[in-house]
């Protein structure tokens, strides 16, 4: 697998966390609101997001990793990620790619 493979894989990776997320509350949204019946889809989606929120954990700890928590999972803006890490949004967008190469180094391998 190629760096720009292994690159675009840790960016679908993070970015399944926020759509996983969303699924998750329109699923309990629906069974609490329309009374739709459980189904396996709740499961699957926490297994998913446990898995995300597995690997970030699993990365050594750096300003990288506190960009990627504070991107990915959380949801914030880089904008405001910058805002939260005390730095210009500029130095945030650099951490980002890092961050992204930090992932990718990090990847399992199938």
């Amino acid at each position: 697998m190629t760096e720009e493979e292994k690159l675009q894989k840790a960016k679908e990776l993070l970015a399944s966390y926020a759509f996983h997320q969303k699924w998750l509350n329109a699923s309990r949204y629906e069974r609490e609101y329309f009374g739709a019946a459980p189904s396996g889809d709740e499961v699957f989606l926490s297994a998913k997001l446990f898995a995300v929120r597995e690997f970030v954990s699993s990365l050594p700890n750096c300003p990288e990793k506190l960009f990627l928590v504070c991107h990915y999972l959380r949801g914030h803006s880089v904008e405001k990620c910058a805002e939260l890490m005390d730095m210009s949004p500029r130095n945030a967008y650099r951490v980002k790619k890092r961050a992204l190469l930090l992932a990718a180094a990090h990847l399992p391998q199938e």
